[in-house]
C-alpha cells in the first residue's frame, strides 16, 4: 500500500516530524504513480504544456536540491538537524534576496508536490493508470 497519508489528527512529536511525514508521503505517491504508468506513458506528453511524467520527476528532484541541498545542507538531514526557524546560508541560491527560513522552504516543497501530484493524476487518468491516493 505504501506510506499512509499523514492525517491532521495523527499526533506528531514536532513540526519537523510533520513536514517529514508529508514529504515522505508525497515522495512515495510520486514513485507509486510513476511505477503504475505503462513504460511508454512515462516519457509521453499528454498535455498541451508538453511535459512528461519523467520530466516531472526530474523537476521535483531539482526543486528539492535547489531548496534543501543548495539552500541549506541536504534533503532529510536538514529537517532533522535544524530548527525550522533557521534561515538558509547566504549565497547565489537566493538570487540576491535574503535566505528563507527552513519552515517556509518546506511549505513551498509541500505545495510543489501536492500541485504536481494532481497534474500526474490527470496524466494517469488519461493513460488509464491508477489515480487518486
Amino acid at each position: 500500500m505504501g506510506i499512509p497519508f499523514p492525517e491532521p489528527t495523527s499526533p506528531a512529536g514536532s513540526r519537523a516530524e510533520m513536514f517529514l511525514r508529508y514529504l515522505d508521503y508525497f515522495r512515495d505517491r510520486l514513485a507509486t504513480k510513476l511505477r503504475e504508468l505503462p513504460e511508454d506513458e512515462s516519457r509521453r506528453s499528454r498535455l498541451p504544456s508538453g511535459w512528461t511524467p519523467i520530466e516531472l520527476l526530474k523537476h521535483l528532484t531539482y526543486i528539492e536540491l535547489r531548496w534543501l541541498e543548495w539552500g541549506f545542507e541536504g534533503c532529510r538531514a536538514v529537517i532533522e538537524n535544524h530548527n525550522l526557524d533557521e534561515v538558509g546560508q547566504p549565497g547565489e541560491r537566493w538570487d540576491g534576496e535574503p535566505p528563507a527560513m527552513l519552515e517556509r522552504v518546506l511549505f513551498h516543497l509541500l505545495q510543489e508536490y501536492a500541485r504536481h501530484l494532481g497534474h500526474l493524476d490527470i496524466v494517469c487518468e488519461l493513460a488509464d493508470a491508477g489515480t487518486g491516493e
